[in-house]
């Protein structure tokens, strides 16, 4: 598992280093997913209001929104609020963004090895983005209330982009942002407080995983610039006996580069006949999902599970098509499954020879049983277990 770690405020960012996630919930980086769903060009993050307004004279037809203190500042367009900004002012053009506490977090962040900013409104995405990189190290940024000062919707968004990566799930999880109502998002309902704060807002900065992209922090010539990269979508969609032709064939390619290299007859995927499959889709603790990402099928996933209070479900086997390789698929397939049979007591078998293999598993919080079978001189099982 890569290592996770969560900072605060802005000698967190300045101390972050690997993939970095620069969170601000309420409100600036939810306020900049709501812009990319406008249709804005661009968003160019600044430090300070002096390099906003420099840069507003070198951008033609550019939009300043930024906020102190949760004010609007003197001479822009907009405040921080999503709820305020209307569409057809921002659609097709750049915004030049300043706050008190997310884009202080982008500026500071210079150990960064990349930098993506983080919102309950995208969370699901940002993990899943952060599972396709592979990155070694990831820091979760919580900037607070202006950076300096800790903040409940932070800390919490934190804490489920974590359990996304770790393969936990958050069981109350709705009941947590709920209550952001109450404790972090006060301000929101504070009647003498509404024409810098809109009630509005809070619900819009609380609807967790609405969109399915992130937006990613790079610089240019001009400065820095966060652009919106869409994440693909991986579902588990379930496999019925009427495809069991395709399943197979699917997984006769899918093993047949390991099975020239090992010629392991007797074990092999790729072996098996169809007849196999067959009886499989028919056992009532089967479950075969295909891996669906966007439109396509690039894998399969079965799952061994007796619903058994202390019984161990199994995966056996999981695939992913060569085309598609390299790319995340199979760990996001493992923490679908978990999340829909239960995140505890897993078993697998895995090659131990394949490196690669083993430490997807342990990165996982999968661990080696001591259980090994031999297969033949070049190829030796490995039992894993997650409890």
């Amino acid at each position: 598992m890569c290592r996770i770690n969560i900072m605060h405020l802005i000698e967190g960012a300045k101390q972050a280093e690997g993939l970095t996630v620069i969170i601000d919930v309420f409100r600036a980086f939810s306020l900049e997913c709501y812009l990319y769903d406008m249709g804005v060009k661009q968003i160019r993050p600044v430090g300070t209001i002096e390099e906003a307004f420099s840069l507003r004279n070198r951008i033609q037809n550019s939009i300043l929104i930024g906020e102190r203190q949760g004010k609007k500042c003197d001479g822009f367009d907009y405040g921080n609020s999503p709820s305020t900004i209307l569409k057809e002012d921002v659609a097709g053009k750049t915004i030049i963004h300043t706050t008190s506490a997310g884009t202080q977090g982008i500026v500071n962040a210079v150990h960064a090895s990349e930098i993506i900013t983080g919102s309950l409104v995208n969370a699901k995405a940002v993990a899943e983005y952060i599972i396709a990189r592979q990155p070694q190290t990831v820091s979760l940024v919580c900037m607070g209330n202006g950076g300096v000062r800790p903040a409940p919707e932070d800390e919490l968004c934190a804490e489920y982009i974590k359990s996304i990566l770790e393969g936990r799930e958050i069981l109350d999880l709705e009941q947590r942002v709920s209550g952001l109502k109450n404790n972090g998002g006060e301000h929101f309902f504070d009647k003498t407080r509404q024409n810098i704060f809109p009630e509005a807002d809070f619900y819009m900065c609380i609807k967790y995983n609405k969109f399915p992209f992130v937006i990613k922090i790079e610089k240019d010539e001009i400065g820095y610039v966060a652009r919106k990269e869409n994440v693909p979508v991986l579902e588990l969609v379930r496999v019925g006996v009427e495809d069991a032709k395709r399943l197979w064939e699917m997984q006769v390619e899918a093993f047949m580069e390991l099975y020239h290299k090992y010629q392991d007859t007797e074990t092999s995927p790729a072996a098996e006949p169809i007849d196999k499959i067959i009886m499989r889709l028919e056992q009532p603790f089967t479950y075969y999902y295909y891996l669906q990402v966007d439109n396509d099928i690039v894998g399969a996933i079965r799952v061994i599970d007796k619903k058994e209070d202390g019984k161990a479900k199994r995966i056996s086997p999981i695939f992913v098509m060569p085309h598609y390789r390299s790319r995340g698929i199979a760990q996001k397939a493992i923490l679908e499954a978990e999340r829909i049979h239960g995140a505890s007591h897993w078993e697998v078998d895995t090659i131990l020879q394949e490196k690669g293999n083993c430490r997807l598993y342990e990165k996982m919080g999968y661990y080696q049983t001591g259980q090994t079978k031999v297969i033949n001189d070049k190829m030796t099982l490995v039992s894993y277990k997650k409890e």
